[in-house]
């Protein structure tokens, strides 16, 4: 029996294909069958980048529960082959948000930890690496305020997300 978070997923899913490029849903589900591997980010360039993030706010001890909730999303990130690559970064906020940053700093909100169930952070999760395959073209829309392309991206990323959560 399918969970009705599944079924809305699911739901989704059907409904991105005109929207991300593809055809129809057959070509989408193809698109994501065969997405190119993620770029590697220099050495160099991330140590430079993991200087640059405030220390303020940032969460340095984690109760067991959310070090497990973390823990959950290796899964996502293997089958992306990133399980080595996400720095996870917990900071203190009152809003419960999950972001990607620089392409490789997922930063989760420690409201978001204790609301969001592993399943729920997993999506989450998947959903911002779909931001990485796209990443120079969303930053570009943005910046020009192109935005039925940033939701049409958007779009793109949940359509990742719903294919890594019925992979794995």
């Amino acid at each position: 029996m399918l969970s009705s978070q599944t079924i809305i997923y699911l739901a989704a899913f059907a409904c991105l294909a005109p929207h991300c490029g593809a055809a129809d849903r057959a070509d989408l589900v193809e698109q994501l069958q065969h997405l190119r591997p993620l770029p590697r980010i220099a050495p160099a360039l991330k140590q430079s980048i993991i200087a640059s993030l405030p220390r303020d706010g940032e969460v340095k001890s984690l109760t067991a529960e959310n070090r497990r909730k973390i823990q959950s999303v290796l899964p996502v990130l293997s089958l992306h082959g990133r399980q080595t690559d996400y720095l996870f970064k917990v900071v203190e906020s009152p809003q419960a948000r999950v972001a990607i940053h620089a392409r490789f700093v997922v930063l989760v909100t420690d409201t978001a930890l204790r609301l969001l169930t592993s399943d729920q952070l997993q999506a989450l999760v998947a959903h911002e690496i779909g931001h990485d395959y796209v990443w120079e073209e969303y930053e570009d829309a943005r910046d020009r305020h192109d935005w039925r392309r940033v939701r049409e991206l958007e779009l793109f990323c949940d359509a990742v997300a719903v294919y890594t959560l019925t992979r794995i």
